[in-house]
């Protein structure tokens, strides 16, 4: 009988233990009392509460007004704690196995990317945390859309990156065309069409001053490497890999 009684206590000391153990991995895992704030390309540049963590002093915020915000900050979390206290949103790894790997968010049909920042200096923080959308230049105001790659698409930018025998859109192109089904196919169907047979894929945009959205506002023709998007309602700018235009539509 005594014996019986000094193994179940064993049991119970050894369970409640464990219990212990795994209580103190969640809590350190999940204890993300404070929110990263970024914009949604669909709310014209409104900046919501997306990514939970532990924040290690404040946010820096740097932004040049065409390419979108980055969030910069500190925080005592890995990369993988970050990860899991966000696993409602997590999208999975963007690029796997490849130097373009990211790991992305979808919050509210729009995609986000957290990484380790890649500032030797580390001045502003150590993650960066930011919305992967590009814009392009329309009428007077300027259009924010999805896109892998953070490009602002201006006349003159593109001109001069042309200039220099360089083609703003490489990056782009540098991920393959089902990377990009991929990326684009993690967003709704009333936002994205994708024609795997002529490779095209369309993404609407959303207007930063009305915040309305444009249907089809971007289109990318991975066969013919181009890029088009809406510079008004009767015409749109195609991006070529050396060249630009405006044609009617």
């Amino acid at each position: 009988m005594k014996k019986i009684v000094i193994i179940i206590s064993v049991i119970i000391i050894i369970t409640f233990g464990l219990l212990l153990v795994v209580k103190n991995l969640e809590s350190t895992v999940t204890e993300c009392p404070d929110k990263v704030e970024m914009m949604q390309w669909n709310k014209g540049r409104e900046y919501n509460g997306i990514l939970e963590t532990k924040l290690d002093g404040k946010v820096n915020y740097s932004d040049d007004g065409a390419t979108g915000p980055l969030a910069y900050f500190n925080s005592p979390l890995t990369l993988e704690d970050m990860v899991s206290a966000n696993s409602k949103i997590y999208a999975g790894k963007l690029a796997e196995g490849t130097d373009r790997e990211k790991d992305i968010f979808l919050y509210d049909n729009s995609l986000y990317a957290l990484e380790k920042s890649k500032d030797e200096k580390q001045e502003n923080g150590d993650y960066v945390f930011y919305n992967l959308s590009a814009s392009a230049e329309y009428k007077i105001d300027r259009v924010w859309f999805p896109m892998p790659v953070k490009l602002a698409f201006d006349a003159d930018i593109y001109q001069l990156h042309l200039d220099h025998n360089d083609c703003l859109t490489k990056d782009l192109f540098a991920y393959s065309f089902e990377e990009l089904c991929d990326f684009y196919g993690k967003l709704d169907d009333k936002t994205v069409s994708i024609d795997k047979e002529n490779q095209i894929i369309r993404c609407d945009g959303c207007s930063q001053g009305d915040q309305k959205i444009i249907k089809d506002f971007l289109t990318i023709d991975y066969g013919k490497k181009t890029v088009m998007t809406y510079f008004n309602k009767k015409q749109a700018y195609v991006w070529e890999t050396d060249k630009f235009y405006k044609k009617d539509i």
